[in-house]
């Protein structure tokens, strides 16, 4: 390895900023000082083959031979510690680090960190490994049923599953995916709402294969949610044998099957006679499942994963008498503790913790931090600093005092706090907010789900949905939102399952621009037709016909227009609002007669002015929300207004009436004078002749009055 780092590793490091696939290089301050040193001296290096017969080995051969062995020797002789970076220790330690794995996986862990090792030092440090060889020792097992033959199971090659029902919770949780790892009896378990193909895929990642490894196989009965095409994909793509039990063979799935009935027995204890609160006991019943006898009971692999929640006690390794890790327990959500019984008080003991994190949303582990304390205490503690919503492995590791190498891995998932907060509305249709729980290294995705309604349209609905993915921490995002609306928008962090609900409310635009039929006349006013509109950017409120001098067509403003009745000292300058129609009163193309002497609301629609020129707009205005919208449109155009048909007709006749009239008065009075006095006296006759005239001439006065009212009607 030194020899290759000399060669060309350390260029090739130096270039990548010392990282190798995106990982620190192992001891990467050392290397760096190496190239530093190498930079003034010249070095040369040059394989030779040593492995060759004495009798045919040339005189440097032997001198590299006499080296070899002296450096054997020495290796024997000397403490090997983090300073002397052999390739045994080297391996040892990337046994260790890695979870006391086989040797493919040692190696391809070492090699994934920078680290260059060989299959023959690997598979000499496992030889030599004394964990693995009391791993191997405490798993003989009896033997069980499989494949029509009775064989013995080897540790992690074999877990059991089944599926067990329990009282549906709130959260729709019925089902309980179970499984036993065959020789040591451990137990995980996965709740679900229902027991299909891809929820006993996802338990069996989450709970065993990202926990204790990939085995090689697993053991099911025959139901639909194990047998398919789903399944067989899975396990074929990790290379995992699934094996179906024998139907109606109790000893095919006696381990799973009794493991059930353990657990459903320590939920109903945990209840209080009760499953129906079983979700919130599963983790602690699964936990007094697996340490059931002892609270000092070793788990699977005495280096294995252990599923603990917050203030329960977690399984322990023991090395002979000395007991480096009892009663370990996490508390604070984030601390460890436990408890050092060596018999050597004052001892200082180092302990090398090993996080791997991973997210909710994630696969893999994206977090890998590696680092050492040192601690004299019979009780020591340690708060780590980890992100909430999240799982991490930590695996704590220290060397008793007889140089055996123990460790425990504990499992921890931190709870989901508030992961964003201060949500506020800008520009009537923007959001923006803050992230809590992580940096701007990290990318968080956002899952949006808008529903926007209306209450003046009861069919009317706005739904999307879309993901934002960023790096900010005051994230912004702008909507495409219908105006004049109420909308309820869904914000979810999809990593840590947190979400947010947001209500919002769009302000009016204008409203659809008025729908006319534009009318030219001279003369008489015409009879205009009013269609309704649609409450496409708010809710339609009033309907306005304004009456204009034609010489303000061109400079009507709408949204200044103040609405006038014809009474007003002003109309003959600026116009007037002839009628007022409510929404809701209006029909699609109703009739509007102007000057027809009628009230629209509290507006007179009065006659137009003889011989005068008229421009009418429809207005059409939206309220709502203490905003008011409007938008108007020229509706017609009145030119040399002159009387209309019926009203000169009414004129005409009402003169013939009056006429009639005061003949017939006159013809009657005549009549009367004539028959009262057959001889009437001068005086008389001449009184006769003064009322004649008098007559006559009331009749004549009466005549021309009626001609000058008609000739005034005309001018008006």
């Amino acid at each position: 390895m030194v020899a290759n780092a000399l060669w060309g590793w350390l260029k090739r490091w130096k270039e990548a900023n010392w990282q190798r696939r995106g990982k620190p290089i192992w001891a990467a301050e050392e290397w760096k000082d190496i190239a530093t040193r190498l930079e003034k001296l010249p070095v040369k290096v040059r394989h030779v083959d040593a492995h060759v017969p004495r009798s045919r080995a040339n005189e440097e051969q032997q001198n590299n031979q006499q080296v070899h062995q002296a450096a054997k020797i020495g290796e024997l002789k000397i403490d090997l510690d983090w300073e002397h970076k052999g390739e045994l220790f080297l391996a040892r330690w990337a046994h260790d680090a890695s979870g006391h794995q086989g040797r493919d996986a040692t190696y391809k862990w070492a090699r994934d960190r920078g680290v260059d090792l060989t299959m023959d030092s690997i598979s000499q440090v496992i030889r030599d490994c004394e964990t693995c060889a009391a791993i191997k020792q405490a798993k003989r097992v009896k033997p069980l049923w499989y494949g029509g033959r009775w064989s013995k199971y080897k540790y992690k090659e074999t877990w059991q599953i089944n599926y067990i029902t329990l009282p549906q919770t709130r959260q729709g949780k019925r089902y309980v995916l179970t499984m036993v790892e065959a020789t040591t009896g451990w137990l995980e378990t996965y709740p679900v709402s229902h027991a299909t193909a891809h929820n006993t895929i996802l338990g069996l990642e989450k709970q065993v294969l990202w926990r204790h490894g990939t085995p090689e196989r697993i053991e099911s009965d025959n139901g639909t949610h194990f047998k398919n095409n789903l399944i067989n994909t899975w396990a074929r793509e990790h290379g995992i044998e699934w094996v179906y039990h024998i139907p109606y063979h109790a000893p095919a799935a006696g381990k799973v099957e009794r493991y059930n009935g353990l657990l459903k027995t320590t939920l109903k204890a945990l209840g209080g006679g009760s499953l129906k609160n079983w979700k919130q006991h599963l983790a602690k019943a699964t936990w007094l499942v697996n340490t059931r006898g002892s609270t000092n009971r070793a788990d699977p692999a005495q280096s294995e994963l252990l599923n603990i929640v917050d203030g329960d006690k977690a399984p322990v390794a023991h090395v002979k008498k000395e007991e480096l890790f009892s009663n370990l327990s996490i508390f604070n959500e984030t601390c460890v503790r436990w408890q050092r019984k060596t018999g050597r008080l004052g001892v200082q003991e180092t302990y090398t913790f090993h996080i791997l994190g991973q997210r909710l949303d994630e696969k893999i582990f994206s977090e890998d931090v590696i680092f050492n304390i040192s601690t004299s205490e019979d009780n020591p503690k340690v708060c780590l600093d980890l992100d909430s919503g999240s799982n991490y492995m930590v695996n704590i590791t220290t060397i008793s005092s007889t140089n055996i190498t123990v460790s425990v891995t504990v499992a921890i998932q931190t709870k989901v706090k508030e992961a964003f907060n201060n949500v506020l509305v800008f520009n009537d249709t923007c959001l923006k907010w803050r992230r809590n729980v992580r940096g701007t290294d990290v990318e968080d995705k956002y899952s949006f789900h808008v529903q926007g309604q209306r209450w003046y349209q009861k069919n009317f609905l706005h739904e999307m949905t879309f993901e934002l993915s960023t790096h900010k921490q005051a994230p912004e995002v702008c909507l495409d939102l219908q105006p004049g609306t109420n909308y309820s928008i869904n914000i979810s962090m999809v990593a840590l399952n947190f979400s947010l609900l947001v209500s919002m409310t769009t302000q009016i635009t204008d409203p659809p621009f008025p729908e006319v039929e534009f009318v030219a006349v001279k003369g008489s006013a015409p009879l205009l037709r009013l269609r309704k509109a649609e409450d496409q950017n708010g809710p339609i409120s009033l309907y306005q016909v304004i009456v204009l001098p034609l010489d303000l067509q061109s400079t009507f403003i709408c949204d200044s227009f103040a609405a006038t009745t014809f009474f007003s000292n002003t109309t003959d300058i600026k116009g007037y609002v002839a009628a007022e129609f409510r929404a809701k009163d209006v029909t699609d193309n109703m009739s509007i007669a102007l000057g027809d002497r009628h009230y629209y609301g509290k507006f007179y629609n009065a006659p137009l002015k003889l011989g005068e020129e008229y421009c009418v707009f429809l207005k059409i205005i939206s309220e709502w929300n203490k905003v008011r919208r409007q938008s108007c449109a020229v509706w017609a155009q009145i030119k040399n207004v002159s009387p209309t048909l019926q009203y000169m007709t009414a004129v005409g006749l009402g003169s013939v009436a009056a006429v009639c009239l005061i003949l017939f008065l006159s013809f009657s009075v005549a009549r009367s004078c004539l028959h009262n006095s057959v001889h009437p006296p001068p005086a008389a006759v001449a009184c006769e002749a003064v009322h004649l005239s008098t007559t006559v001439d009331v009749a004549q006065a009466g005549i021309a009055s009626s001609f000058l009212e008609t000739e005034s009607v005309s001018l008006l």
